[in-house]
């Protein structure tokens, strides 16, 4: 009898906690496996298989949505298909639901913003300046990521040098998100400050000229001079698109079609919403920051339509994300897709051990979606 009690009395401190928002989360990660040697020779087993899915480049569908939102002339319409509309378990997650419509509905965001006319230059270092938001989209593979790097190409380089050609002088365009080699973007937003006699109508004119097909700037905004794009981004989202035949003929085996698979990467998923975890396990390189600790205000799977053709969504919201953490996150959640125990993924990031997660999931599925500026 005394059991029973302190059991009812361990889950009721538990639904407490979990009502109390985003305190660091942890998990009894002692009592699926008896080892990490176990879940080491899973993880063996399991990261072959995934190999030979990505072996298939699964990734067409994204291929069609980067042209078409690369396309100057781009014309709106209906680029993937909900089979069923998704909820949003937080008010930050609902906010940047919008952002996957967009992509999905194959148009470009519009920004609610006061008047512009009334900004003026403002007075920085001793000299005027002017600030600018950018909307970018790209395609990532044909860049070495965001990052400006010596000898490569890079979507900083490439948009910094465009304007300092026709500017004459160094700027530095700041981003909200910094996504790796590969990794696509719809609607990455930057900030570039400019010299005061610098207009909006100008600055995207000369973004617009560029002859480059796998960049576009879609949308030139001027914007309070304290405006910071990675400062005052409450969340970004991003997306993780695969063909759903591959994984249906990679599934075949085990008898289960691409909804089911759906269903249980949802499954996996969700239990992520609206906790703080330390995601240091599902990263990547050196960590550079003093907290590994995420929150995800979104995390589902969804399965969507290209006319007759299935897609899986894998759609991340968060507040922050470590090197790599999304595809890692992609990866390790497939690798988990027959384990039993419906908390496998939130007890191996709760374990926060790096060798126990998948590999990273190829770059060419990944897209920044959007970010949620406040």
């Amino acid at each position: 009898m005394l059991c029973v009690t302190l059991l009812e009395a361990a889950d009721g401190w538990i639904t407490e906690q979990r009502s109390r928002g985003p305190t660091l989360w942890t998990l009894d990660t002692t009592s699926r496996y008896s080892s990490r040697s176990d879940m080491s020779s899973i993880k063996s087993e399991q990261q072959d298989a995934l190999r030979l899915l990505w072996e298939q480049e699964p990734f067409s569908v994204v291929d069609q949505i980067m042209k078409h939102f690369l396309n100057q002339n781009m014309s709106e319409r209906v680029l993937l298909q909900p089979l069923q509309v998704k909820g949003f378990s937080s008010e930050k997650g609902q906010k940047n639901g919008d952002a996957f419509d967009n992509l999905y509905q194959g148009h470009l965001p519009t920004m609610n913003s006061e008047s512009l006319s009334s900004r003026k230059s403002v007075k920085r270092n001793g000299h005027h300046s002017r600030s600018f938001r950018l909307d970018l989209a790209y395609d990532g593979s044909s860049f070495a990521g965001w990052q400006r790097q010596l000898n490569q190409t890079t979507l900083q380089g490439t948009i910094e040098d465009v304007l300092q050609d026709y500017l004459s002088y160094k700027v530095n365009v700041r981003v909200a998100g910094r996504t790796d080699a590969g990794v696509h973007a719809i609607n990455q937003v930057a900030r570039v400050r400019t010299a005061p006699n610098v207009t909006q109508a100008e600055l995207f004119q000369v973004l617009q000229a560029t002859t480059d097909h796998s960049w576009r700037c879609h949308q030139v905004t001027q914007v309070d001079d304290t405006f910071h794009p990675s400062f005052n981004t409450a969340s970004r989202s991003y997306v993780y698109l695969i063909d759903g035949s591959a994984l249906e003929a990679f599934y075949r085996e085990h008898n289960i079609g691409v909804q089911e698979v759906v269903d249980r990467l949802d499954a996996m998923l969700r239990p992520l919403e609206n906790h703080a975890l330390d995601y240091v396990g599902l990263s990547y390189g050196r960590v550079k920051t003093q907290s590994t600790v995420c929150i995800l205000y979104h995390a589902q799977a969804r399965l969507l339509f290209d006319n007759t053709t299935a897609v899986v969504a894998l759609e991340i919201t968060g507040d922050r994300f470590l090197r790599r953490m999304v595809r890692i996150l992609v990866a390790t959640a497939l690798s988990l897709l027959f384990d039993k125990d419906p908390d496998a993924l939130k007890r191996l990031i709760c374990i926060k051990d790096r060798s126990l997660a998948a590999r990273p999931a190829p770059a060419q599925g990944l897209m920044f979606v959007g970010a949620d500026i406040e």
